[in-house]
């Protein structure tokens, strides 16, 4: 389907600080159209109901004609809101043994049953609170509802280990939004795990979710481009900004909503989130077609022709009936630049900065200072940490283990990585535990997500996006550091393993061949070239998940591509009329596997080079095209015309020995850079960090700020947390 001309209609929305209505039964019941009109959307809707209220409404269809399997609760529930949305006063056939794998899952308090809950809060609103249900399963959803647990700090019932995840970035606005929703929908009841109404529900979820936002707003999203989580996001915040009755609770949604999707068409090539991630997995990352996102980008962005992937993902998002996604996106989509001519690599640049700075490796000091001015040591600060994964740095692993033992953590199986630590830091001083975490902080961080500072660089061919300089030789557990994309299919990037590919395993399977690196690199990017360089900071044998692999590789799946060629180190890769030159200083060698043995998902070249002899090593990407060097032998002659020059700061043969480099790049000209060294480009040092919230070509957000005022094309997006107030034209 060809991408339409807009995504959003004319929106002019303003909110001032008011108090809840009591008529919230009006909003959360309007819900015969899909993205209609209503009290964040108003104007002209003739351009809208030409793309995204098509492309809703087919979606909708699709997804209302889905037959889940038996055990789907979740499925069932969100076709019936898609068949609820398409018709209000549809039918719904769901019965009470629907909800059985949902019933199962709650009482055993397993992880993402967050998940489902926004499915049935959904489900409750697009009901008319219930009443288009039948009687038993209108008590059954209802019960669900007010015997969930919406907050680890409520009480767990005996004999139960609470195996939830409450605490990352998108849990916890998921956990809020439910709780907000859930208090909103039943203000008198009890809601029976806490005792508490409805209306403690909502005053206890409200100020959390103003602080979500306004943390996104200012310091931007710890899981920064997740083409898993930000799928998760939106779940709640767009329930947010279309049941929440209090108007400034819903225009915080509406602005979270906006930030996500600002970001996912700023990042978004041929319908590819291909950026730099900070959570992904294997089942995601190896192509966009398999993205979680990636059929929102279809209902929002359009920017391919491939179909969408699942029928129901983005249920919650077609049925909106007052949120819009903001017309700007559309502009920022194919805001890339030009193609490039001899003398310019083309493209456009987007500098933006995510989260805040922790230094787990920093000395220990008996008085930290926080970033942005939040002390550690105040429990009011502890989510804002744990939203970023700093839960063992050694200025929160006090605060954290106290609070493990408070609420009985350590017994939960997301916590086990951590039990072996529990008698000695049950047993020792504070100043002990965090001497303790400091000296294992290389490896114990491993889902840290501390500042970043991302480079994307966009042309009409093809996108680089980089993490710059991000937390380099430490453990990781989900990080995905830089990317190369062409299409959704051909995408390319590097990682140091910390398994080898287990043969009989699903593809889709998030083993740790592929997700995440067993050690972070030191990456940089200078527009349409990256250096990443990989040497880790502790040894095989001090990997606390086992070990890891002796070599690094990159994942090129020939399959993609037009053309493939090598060159000594060097090896290129065609798509159309755009090139790709990757280096390695080990040497590179393809490697082959059996699909009697191994699942390749289809793939039938080789896709994976293995640079053997290392775990250190450097790699070198540049993209180039046929506007900016005629044909593909002629940009293969320029890249090798000169071979980089690496030199081991040591005994190469140390995993943790580095490298200083330097090449002459056809596009970027002399580049030098270095495990401690900057980056310099044509004689010029390149700034790695400090970066602005956002810095492109739609417009310059400083970090920490409030406020943003993004133009592209004809359209714009000015959002204020402290108001709150949206503005799109």
């Amino acid at each position: 389907m060809p991408r339409t001309s807009l995504i959003g209609p004319l929106v002019v929305v303003a909110s001032v600080a008011m108090g809840c209505s009591g008529g919230d039964a009006d909003r959360s019941t309007r819900t015969s159209e899909p993205a209609s009109n209503g009290a964040r959307a108003s104007g002209d809707d003739s351009a809208v109901a030409a793309g995204f209220l098509d492309r809703a409404r087919a979606y909708l269809q699709a997804a209302s004609k889905v037959e889940p399997s038996a055990d789907d609760s979740r499925g069932k529930v969100w076709r019936s809101v898609a068949r609820l949305a398409l018709d209000a006063d549809a039918p719904v056939d769901l019965v009470p043994a629907d909800f059985a794998t949902i019933d199962e899952r709650f009482a055993t308090f397993t992880d993402t049953t967050d998940f489902d809950m926004i499915a049935l809060i959904n489900l409750w609103y697009r009901s008319d609170k219930g009443r288009r249900l039948s009687a038993d399963t209108r008590a059954h959803v209802k019960d669900l509802i007010l015997g969930f647990k919406y907050w680890y700090t409520e009480p767990q019932p005996d004999g139960i280990v609470d195996e939830r995840w409450y605490w990352s970035e998108n849990h916890q606005i998921l956990f809020h939004a439910n709780e907000y929703l859930a208090g909103q929908a039943f203000p008198d009841e009890t809601f029976t795990n806490n005792g508490q109404t409805g209306r403690q529900h909502r005053e206890h979820a409200a100020p959390l979710i103003d602080a979500w936002v306004d943390h996104r707003a200012r310091w931007g999203f710890a899981e920064w481009y997740s083409n898993v989580y930000y799928q998760e996001d939106l779940e709640a915040t767009v329930a947010l900004a279309e049941f929440a009755a209090d108007e400034p609770t819903a225009t915080r949604g509406a602005i979270a909503s906006d930030l996500v999707l600002v970001d996912l068409a700023s990042h978004t090539f041929k319908g590819a989130f291909g950026a730099t991630h900070g959570r992904t997995y294997k089942k995601d990352k190896m192509t966009a077609l398999d993205e979680d996102t990636w059929e929102i980008s279809k209902l929002v962005l359009d920017d391919t022709d491939i179909a969408e992937g699942s029928a129901l993902g983005a249920v919650y998002l077609a049925s909106a009936s007052t949120y819009r996604p903001p017309a700007v996106v559309s502009d920022i989509l194919t805001s890339r630049g030009d193609a490039g001519s001899p003398d310019d690599a083309g493209g456009a640049v987007e500098r933006a900065r995510h989260s805040l700075a922790i230094d787990p490796l920093a000395p220990v000091a008996a008085d930290p200072e926080g970033p942005m001015g939040l002390a550690f040591d105040d429990p009011d600060n502890l989510m804002t940490w744990w939203g970023m994964g700093a839960l063992t740095p050694w200025q929160t692993v006090v605060e954290t283990t106290g609070e493990m033992t408070t609420y009985d953590l350590w017994k939960a199986e997301l916590f086990s990585d951590f039990a072996p630590f529990e008698p000695i830091v049950k047993s020792s001083p504070p100043d002990q535990v965090r001497a303790l975490a400091q000296s294992l902080a290389a490896q114990l961080n491993l889902g840290l997500l501390s500042e970043a500072n991302t480079y994307t660089w966009r042309s009409p061919g093809a996108m680089l996006s980089t993490a710059q300089d991000f937390r380099k030789g430490q453990a990781s557990q989900q990080h995905h550091i830089w990317q190369a994309t062409f299409s959704p299919q051909a995408q390319v990037f590097t990682t140091h393993p910390r398994v080898a590919t287990p043969p009989d395993t699903a593809w889709h399977s998030n083993t740790d061949d592929w997700t995440g690196s067993a050690t972070l690199p030191r990456s940089v990017q200078y527009r349409n070239v990256n250096i990443t360089m990989y040497a880790p900071g502790f040894r095989s044998d001090q990997e606390l998940r086992g070990s890891y692999m002796d070599y690094t590789h990159a994942y090129l799946p020939q399959d993609a591509f037009d053309e493939v060629a090598r060159s000594g180190r060097w090896t290129f890769a065609r798509l159309g009329d755009n090139y790709l030159a990757l280096y390695s200083w080990r040497p590179p060698e393809w490697v082959t596997y059996d699909p009697a043995r191994y699942d390749t998902n289809g793939l039938t070249k080789p896709f994976e080079l293995v640079a053997a002899g290392g775990p250190n090593n450097v790699w070198i990407t540049e993209i180039g095209s046929a506007a900016q060097h005629g044909s593909f032998a002629a940009f293969q002659q320029a890249i090798a015309a000169n071979e980089p020059e690496v030199h081991p700061l040591g005994d190469p043969d140390d995993d943790s020995t580095a490298f200083d480099v330097s090449w002459a790049s056809p596009s970027a000209g002399p580049i030098t850079f270095g495990w401690d060294a900057p980056l310099v480009v044509d004689g010029a040092t390149q700034a790695l960090g400090d970066y602005p919230r956002i810095d492109a070509p739609w417009g310059r957000v400083p970090f920490d700020s409030t406020s943003y005022d993004l133009r592209a094309g004809a359209h714009s997006l000015r959002i204020d947390t402290t108001k709150p107030s949206r503005t799109s034209r």
